[in-house]
Parts: C-alpha cells; structure tokens; sequence
C-alpha cells in the first residue's frame, strides 16, 4: 500500500476506501489481524515522516433484526464478555447496533432467550442435551402455529446428526438447506435401503424400513401387524401382509417388474424402474424439491453408467421433476426426522 500511495499528500483530493470488521479478524483469514484495525485509525504511514490521516466510519445501522433482538444483544455483549476488551489481546471494543428505521416491527415479538450448557460428564452428552432442549422448543412453537416456518443455525456441521435425532424423536419435519452429504440426505437414505431390499431379500431391516418409507407410510399399528405374520423373513410378511391390505399390495406390485429383471439387467436401470414405480421422482419432487430429486440421480447414477430409459418413463420422470411446490415451503408430516 505504501508503493501504491506514494507520492499522495493530505489534501490533494485523492481518497481511499477501506472496508473491514475487526470483529471477523479475530478468526485469522487471510492474515488478518485486529491490530491493523486500530493502527489504521491514527493514519497510513506513507513513509518515516509522511502519514496519511484516515478517518474512521463505524457502521451501526442493523438492517437484518428486529429492535428487541438488537437491544437484547447489545446488553448481553455490552454487559459481559466484551465490556473490558484488552488491546493487548486483540480484544475488540463493543459496539452497539441500532436497527434500522425502516425495519417492520413485529407485534408481540417472542423475547430472545439464551441457554447454556455444562460440558458433563462429556461434550457430546452436553451437546445432546441442546438438541434435545431445542427440539422441545420447535416442538412446542409448532403447536402454537403449527403452519410456521423455523429456521435453525448451527455453528458447524459435524454435530448435525446429534440434531437430527432430536427432531425426529419430536416427529418435527425438517430440510437441510446445506451441510449433508450425499449419503446423509434422507432422501438418498431411502433410496439406499430400497436398494439393499432389491438386492438382499434377506436384509429383515431393509425391508422393514420400506414400511414407512415415502411410498408406503404405514402407520405404527400397521407396522406392529406386519411384524405378528408368521413368516421369519420380513420380505415374506410384506408379501403375506399385502394380501389383505390396499396400500401394502400397491407397494408389493410396484416392484414386481424390478424384482423380475433383478439380475438380468444393470442394477441402476432396475433401481429407477422400482424408484418411479413407487412415485419416486414425484415423492423426492414434493418432499424436498428440486434438490431431493437431483441427490437421488446422482445416487443412482453411482451404480454405474446407467442405459437410456424409455420415452414414456423419461416423460414420467420429467413430469414428476417439474411438480414442485414453489409457493410455499414444502413440508410433510410424515417427513423423516432429517434437516432438509
């Protein structure tokens, strides 16, 4: 920067704009310091005798939170772990946030509420309790406006899991908006134990798990049923359960033409005949949009090069890709407990 301004003096009319946060230095991006922050303010030293003076302009103006929010932290942080900051330390000064004037203000805004936890006897016993204290809190938003939309941050997705099995227990139908791989997707999970159910009709849990799959559904006591048939193979109680229940014969035919081509042709094409069959692609499509859909090609497409289809179950597949709800947030009961 001292090359680039050599030869400025104060007052010639040529300026410089810099944009920064002290507050993101702290994390070391980039090389990053906080230190360069507060020498700044008193001016760029151009050389040993020259300094260019630089004025310093603090934005405040929050334009992303509502008042009640923005008070509630500046007292939290005002008051607390940012009250005395340590220069030696790179400790940065607390500033506080004023909303922004042309913010809608919420009638009867929910109070923000803090909750700490105690790592005992272990983190991940600690960090189970937060998803479990949060879940019960989703939970108990959605009775009151069962219709309403909750989004929830997580500072990193490793623990992702942990809050996953939270919501699940609580029965809240969630999408991960980022942050799964592929094969953690609950679309792609389904897909994988219809799969294993094709491949291995001896997998008793995969076949199993087809009962309250997104094409089948049933509910618990319809479960607990199937299980009291006489068969030990859980294949054999579907087949023998299906014989007097309407959905479950439905399902059990949709896979008649997958399970006869099993072992004559690439399982990838077997897989999409059994996947459309059921309403795959129209399922995935509703469920969890248009990247539901695209996760599931792609995890079909890993069992190797897949032959064209023909043009009617192409048709089908497009049909089912363009039926996505895009007026409102696509959201099942029945979802599994997955972040979508």
């Amino acid at each position: 920067m001292r090359h680039l301004f050599a030869g400025w003096v104060p007052g010639d009319g040529r300026t410089l704009f810099v944009v920064g946060d002290p507050k993101q230095s702290i994390y070391g991006f980039r090389k990053a310091e906080v230190m360069l922050f507060t020498n700044a303010k008193q001016g760029l030293p151009l050389d040993a005798s020259v300094t260019l003076p630089l004025e310093s302009l603090v934005l405040t103006t929050n334009f992303r939170s509502q008042p009640n929010l923005i008070d509630w932290t500046n007292r939290l942080f005002g008051d607390t772990v940012m009250a005395d900051p340590r220069p030696e330390l790179d400790e940065v000064p607390f500033i506080p946030s004023a909303p922004s004037p042309e913010t809608a203000v919420k009638e009867h805004a929910v109070p923000p509420e803090l909750a700490l936890f105690i790592n005992w006897p272990d983190a991940p016993s600690c960090r189970r309790r937060e998803a479990d204290w949060l879940a019960y809190g989703i939970s108990e938003e959605l009775k009151r406006e069962p219709q309403s939309d909750i989004g929830v941050l997580l500072f990193a997705r490793t623990s992702l899991p942990v809050y996953l099995e939270a919501l699940q227990c609580r029965g809240i139908p969630v999408r991960v908006a980022e942050g799964l791989k592929l094969s953690e997707r609950p679309e792609v999970r389904y897909l994988r134990q219809l799969c294993r159910a094709l491949v291995l009709p001896q997998d008793h849990l995969a076949w199993a798990s087809q009962l309250h799959s997104p094409w089948l559904l049933l509910g618990y006591s319809d479960i607990y049923a199937v299980s009291l048939e006489p068969s030990e193979a859980w294949v054999e109680k579907i087949r023998s359960y299906a014989e007097r229940d309407e959905r479950t014969a439905s399902f059990w035919e949709s896979l008649k033409d997958a399970r006869r081509r099993l072992g004559h042709e690439p399982l990838a094409d077997v897989m999409e005949t059994a996947w459309l069959d059921l309403g795959g692609a129209r399922i995935a499509a509703e469920w969890w949009g248009s990247r539901g859909l695209t996760c599931c090609r792609r995890f079909s497409i890993s069992f190797g090069r897949r032959r064209p289809v023909s043009p009617w179950r192409r048709s089908c597949a497009s049909k089912s890709f363009w039926k996505i709800p895009t007026n409102r947030s696509t959201r099942t009961p029945h979802s599994p407990g997955c972040l979508s």
